[in-house]
């Protein structure tokens, strides 16, 4: 995703709808891990679209998705993914702290330890919230 195509969706509250989408279809894996990876693409293009995503409520509908969907590998790298990427912006752990993310992440890695994708996304998610908490 470009710059300018993330700050549209910023702008026309893309991101709200992302949201509201995992939402209303919490059973449905596929719109959870496609929901988590949009999330992850449009925090990733800049720095300053952590802060509306935040907003957003997308920690609560990502680890809401990683917890309705514990087997699913797919949709457990793409949720800790994003959290990753989330939990890289400085002063996030206040917001992403009190969601239960160190408890999904760490849930993900236990039942699926034999997936290295979600080793490595958990693994980055939590160094990202320890160097954050300080």
């Amino acid at each position: 995703m470009d710059l300018e195509n993330s700050k549209t969706l910023i702008r026309e509250k893309g991101v709200n709808t992302i949201v509201r989408a995992m939402k209303a279809h919490w059973s449905i894996a596929d719109v959870q891990q496609h929901a988590s990876a949009a999330l992850l693409v449009i925090s990733a293009t800049d720095s300053s679209n952590v802060q509306s995503v935040l907003k957003a409520g997308a920690v609560r509908a990502i680890v809401g998705a990683l917890h309705v969907h514990p087997d699913e590998a797919a949709v457990q790298e793409n949720g800790c993914w994003a959290l990753a990427q989330l939990t890289s912006a400085e002063g996030s752990f206040q917001t992403i702290g009190g969601s239960q993310s160190v408890q999904v992440v760490l849930k993900a890695m236990r039942k699926l330890r034999d997936v290295p994708s979600v080793q490595a996304r958990g693994c980055a998610t939590i160094a990202n919230m320890s160097r954050n908490s300080l």
